[in-house]
């Protein structure tokens, strides 16, 4: 558009209406034409609007063309075609009870009186939306769009939930989002969906995974240990050799001092392997899974301070191993392996290589795809496959 025409015009972004100026705005456009209306109506016009003033004024226009006198929430409903925000509340409080039959006798009685399912279907996934955002408790009359009533039966509904629950609930809901839309039989694509969520059990985090995985290694390793000396404690005991008098040792010919093995590494190629496997020995026996990363790091120098540990430049293993808690741990290590406090800097190894390795690993990784077990894990976790390792 020529300058000359942008000069001479005027913008203006719409932007939505909340649900409360909207319907104060037509409680003042009913008053001023003598029509009557309670609150809770005008709210689910204003729900139903979207955020648009025209929509709404064009909903309230229906509704008094069609009904005299006083207005009941039963003809708004029946009208407009609106659902019950009870309806809403019912179907989620059977869900979240894990009760098909109440869920299935809600949607036949929805589907009996003409309402729309795939309207039901969206009303339902905003729901558990709005609920993860109350289980969460941020920001929540900013992030959702309701009236202070339904605002404080979301937080009672919620308030025993877990927002893990809460997400996996709304993660299948939106998945199923392309089913119900586009199927021939919404009511049956929707039944399918909601049985198939009610059959699943919510999936924990992957570092929650991992961690508990490490507990329960760091668990039997101990309590194998502990038996072991139990076993040795109820073992016969020797019988006692005669004493004999011991005589004072002699000086020995080499009087040059014993190394110390807590002094600090020097810039060696093997001492530093040396200290590096012995700080991965040590942390295996705390937490096998950052161990397992730190294998495949090489320590490059540990003069002047500080530790460098050179990482794959895969971006993975650095992430694991700067989580807060890994990298106290290593700190700790390395404090009692090096004898003295350093500082710890990560760096990436270069890319490239011998192009022989990369067709060797891109063969392996591919092997591993192929596989059932790893494709199930794969699509189980959505995650991707990072690396392959032959122990």
């Amino acid at each position: 558009i020529p300058i000359t025409i942008l000069s001479r015009c005027q913008r203006y972004d719409f932007r939505r209406i909340g649900l409360e100026s909207i319907s104060s705005h037509m409680e003042s456009l009913c008053r001023q034409e003598g029509f009557e209306v309670d609150a809770e109506s005008l709210g689910l016009i204003a729900r139903e609007a979207g955020g648009s003033m025209r929509d709404a004024l064009s909903l309230l226009d229906q509704l008094m063309t069609c009904t005299k006198g006083l207005v009941s929430l039963e003809q708004v409903l029946d009208i407009l075609g609106v659902i019950d925000r009870k309806i809403i509340f019912d179907l989620a409080g059977s869900i979240l009870n894990g009760d098909i039959i109440p869920v299935l006798d809600l949607l036949d009685d929805v589907y009996d009186r003409g309402i729309d399912i795939k309207k039901l279907y969206a009303d339902l996934l905003e729901h558990f939306r709005n609920l993860l955002i109350a289980a969460m408790g941020n920001k929540i009359d900013k992030l959702v769009d309701l009236p202070a009533g339904e605002i404080e039966q979301l937080i009672n509904q919620a308030k025993s939930l877990s927002a893990e629950t809460l997400n996996h609930i709304f993660d299948m809901l939106y998945r199923a989002d392309a089913l119900i839309k586009m199927s021939s039989q919404p009511k049956l694509a929707l039944e399918m969906t909601l049985i198939r969520l009610l059959q699943s059990t919510p999936t924990l985090p992957i570092d929650v995974l991992i961690d508990k995985l490490d507990a329960l290694r760091h668990e039997i390793s101990t309590g194998g240990a502990s038996r072991q000396r139990d076993d040795s404690e109820h073992s016969m005991p020797e019988p006692e050799m005669p004493h004999k008098p011991v005589e004072p040792a002699r000086p020995s010919v080499d009087s040059r001092p014993a190394a110390d093995d807590s002094s600090p590494v020097g810039d060696t190629p093997g001492r530093m392997d040396q200290r590096w496997q012995q700080v991965c020995n040590i942390i295996s026996q705390k937490n096998p899974s950052l161990a397992a990363n730190l294998s495949k790091c090489k320590l490059k120098n540990s003069e002047g301070g500080t530790l460098e540990i050179e990482s794959p430049d895969n971006g993975f293993t650095q992430n694991m191993i700067k989580r807060e808690k890994n990298m106290a741990i290593l700190q700790q290590v390395c404090t009692q392996v090096f004898g003295e406090k350093h500082q710890i800097r990560l760096t990436a190894g270069k890319s490239g290589g011998d192009h022989s390795k990369k067709k060797k690993d891109n063969q392996l990784k591919q092997k591993a795809l192929d596989h059932p077990l790893v494709a199930d894990a794969i699509e189980i976790f959505d995650g991707k496959l990072v690396d392959v390792k032959v122990l």
